[in-house]
Parts: structure tokens; C-alpha cells; sequence
């Protein structure tokens, strides 16, 4: 079962993520600060991480910048309500994000990116995918 970190400074926001995934099979974390985020990362192995944009004490880029260093193999999205596109470029570049999420967003799309992050994750750990013929 996939493992899913997702960090949002908004616990509705965070409630609202599990509620739209509780159909799905994933073990979901969910932290409002990063820096008890981080600290987690350090002890558990998870494969994707999705991160909001605008959180206090850092921002959602830098906490995936810094996850990339505990979890270089996980799959990095961040979520915003707010286009910033020089931010945007600075996080695929410079964290590798996988892939960016509009607030609000689209259930369905969601559901949709997390299972290409999973995939993705399953396909680059395994490229023969002899373990799971």
C-alpha cells in the first residue's frame, strides 16, 4: 500500500485531502508543520509527498527540497491556490516535482496524479518489474 506524506499549515484543507482519498488505498500522514514533517521523513519511507505552496516556517518548495535529501526516491507535488510561476519553475528544477496541483482542486484529478506519482515511483524502483509479474 503506498505511503502518502501531506503536509498543509490548514487542518481543513488536510481534512479535506484524507476525505478525498479514503476510497483510495494509501497509509496517509498528514502534518501542519514541517518541521515535524521533516523530522517524520527522517524515520519513514514514503512515496510521494505532497506539500502546499504557502506554510509557515518554510515554504512547501523548500520542505520538498529538504525531503528530497531524506527521500531522494519519493514522487514531490506541491498544491497552491496561487500561480507563481517563477516558483513553479524553481520547484520542478530545483526539487523535482513531480507535479503541481491547483487549489481547489479536482478529486478526481487527484486520485488520478497520485496514481501516476505511485506508478511512476513503482517504475523507476523497479525497472524490470520482474517483482511484480
Amino acid at each position: 500500500m503506498p505511503h502518502l506524506l501531506i503536509l498543509d499549515d490548514e487542518e481543513l484543507i488536510l481534512n479535506a485531502l484524507v476525505r478525498a482519498l479514503k476510497s483510495e488505498e494509501y497509509t496517509i500522514d498528514k502534518f501542519t508543520s514541517p518541521l515535524q514533517a521533516l523530522d517524520d521523513l527522517r524515520k519513514t519511507n514514503y512515496d510521494v509527498i505532497l506539500a502546499d505552496y504557502r506554510i509557515p516556517e518554510m515554504d512547501g518548495i523548500t520542505f520538498l527540497k529538504k525531503s528530497k535529501q531524506f527521500l531522494p526516491q519519493a514522487k514531490r507535488i506541491i498544491l497552491s491556490g496561487q500561480a507563481d510561476f517563477n516558483g513553479l519553475v524553481s520547484a520542478i528544477n530545483e526539487a523535482e516535482i513531480f507535479r503541481f496541483i491547483f487549489k481547489p482542486w479536482n478529486d478526481d484529478e487527484l486520485k488520478n496524479i497520485l496514481m501516476q506519482a505511485t506508478a511512476h515511483k513503482i517504475m523507476v524502483e523497479y525497472p524490470d518489474n520482474s517483482e511484480f509479474n
